[in-house]
């Protein structure tokens, strides 16, 4: 994949200025919002700090959308080729309807509980995009160790099986795009040469019904080979 340095330089310094600059510098990428929520003085709310916390809620909800979509902006100028090779498919909304799981996630911080909603709304995705498969919740019921959440079967002439395996990220945000994987998990994406048909589906915006989506990312190595995903260390 060709992408040059100062589209790779342009959109990283984007990304940290927005994250890590000053909120004059945000303030002036965006403009206020065409149909802002407005909380009127005369609602009858039980103290002051119920009312402050909706405000900031709206708050934060419209600075998120602002800044993921700001940054997409960003990706599709510098980088246009990106999602005409295939590098990634997003799933929108009005494709998850019907499906999300019934366990609430939204405003937990337990990442356990935001993981297995994400798993569980990927495999009934799959369940409805391919009737046809077979698709196996490794966690369905305990947690199983895998270096995988799901796998997706097909079978083929002379009953030649093709089998895909799914890694599922979650996150309650929008726009957090840098995620763990651990080292079973690379072994496991790297083994055989990288032939294993391996692919990490994100979940953003885990819990929300109205804004949840999902990006897939097929063939995870290989991508990772010519430079369409990049690793990271943390200490």
């Amino acid at each position: 994949l060709d992408i040059s340095w100062e589209s790779c330089s342009e959109v990283i310094t984007e990304y940290c200025m927005l994250h890590l600059g000053s909120s004059s510098y945000r303030q002036s990428k965006f403009e206020p919002a065409e149909n802002p929520i407005i909380i009127e003085e005369n609602t009858n709310f039980q103290d002051r700090e119920e009312k402050d916390n909706i405000d900031n809620s709206v708050l934060i909800s419209q600075c998120s959308q602002a800044v993921s979509s700001h940054i997409k902006n960003v990706v599709e100028r510098s980088m246009p080729h990106l999602s005409s090779v295939g590098m990634v498919s997003v799933v929108p909304n009005s494709e998850l309807r019907g499906l999300f799981p019934s366990s609430a996630c939204r405003g937990s911080r337990n990442s356990d509980s935001t993981g297995k909603w994400g798993e569980s709304l990927v495999y009934q995705y799959l369940l409805n995009k391919h009737p046809e498969a077979e698709v196996c919740w490794m966690n369905k019921d305990k947690e199983s160790l895998a270096a995988y959440d799901i796998k997706l079967m097909f079978k083929g002439e002379n009953n030649l099986q093709s089998t895909r395996f799914i890694e599922v990220k979650t996150t309650r945000f929008s726009d957090k795009n840098v995620f763990e994987l651990s080292f079973n998990e690379f072994t496991f994406m790297s083994s055989q040469g990288g032939q294993i048909n391996f692919d990490i589906y994100r979940v953003y915006n885990a819990g929300d019904s109205t804004r949840v989506t999902i990006t897939a990312v097929r063939n995870a190595y290989s991508k990772l080979k010519n430079h369409g995903l990049k690793l990271c260390l943390a200490i």
